[in-house]
């Protein structure tokens, strides 16, 4: 695409799925990798102990946990992703100071049940993590911020990662918008996409 024919700012709207490649790798990720800290954990404390515990007993307790807890995460996500039909509407945008995602209806609605069922129920937990969630449904990325970019093709996802390492900003695309948000993101990165 010619950059002469490139808008300076680009938004529109698309579904953010919860099941993904991109989403599911990083869910199986972050959760093994605590499962091996949690399994090693326990094999030291059996090392250390004066039990006569065997440490494949540990070993296999640890394993176990982490499976279980892979598998109720791999429920919740499907349960979501039939709840919300695929995933919850953002509006994006990519303009000369960044890019940026707010949340659609659907996610502020999402977000402000979860934080209400949780106050009617007394359960702190759930209204605190629906507050937190609606606190977190937005976020964005100063272009001077970026430390690299990745392109998920057949995804239709920008994948920019901040130089601080949290909070990374994931951009789904349409069909149409990819093409020119990869432009943009190439222009005003000045950073290597790959």
């Amino acid at each position: 695409m010619e950059s002469a024919s490139l808008p300076d700012r680009i938004e529109w709207d698309a579904k953010m799925p919860f099941i993904g490649k991109t989403e599911t790798r990083h869910i199986f990720l972050g959760i093994g990798i605590a499962g091996l800290a949690l399994t090693l954990f326990l094999v030291i404390l059996e090392l250390v102990s004066p039990t006569s515990a065997s440490v494949l007993d540990y070993l296999f307790i640890g394993i176990a946990m982490t499976v279980f807890i892979l598998f109720l995460a791999v429920i919740a996500v499907f349960l979501l992703h039939i709840i919300t039909k695929g995933g919850n509407l953002y509006h994006f945008i990519i303009d000369s100071d960044g890019a940026a995602y707010l949340p659609g209806k659907d996610a502020q609605k999402m977000t402000g049940t979860m934080a209400v069922l949780g106050i009617i129920s007394g359960n702190v937990t759930a209204a605190g993590a629906g507050l937190l969630a609606r606190g977190q449904a937005s976020g964005g990325i100063r272009w001077k911020e970026v430390k690299s970019v990745r392109l998920i093709p057949d995804e239709k996802k920008i994948y920019i990662a901040r130089k601080a390492l949290v909070n990374p900003v994931l951009i789904c695309c349409t069909d149409e918008t990819y093409p020119v948000a990869v432009e943009l993101t190439r222009r005003y990165s000045k950073k290597q996409v790959s």
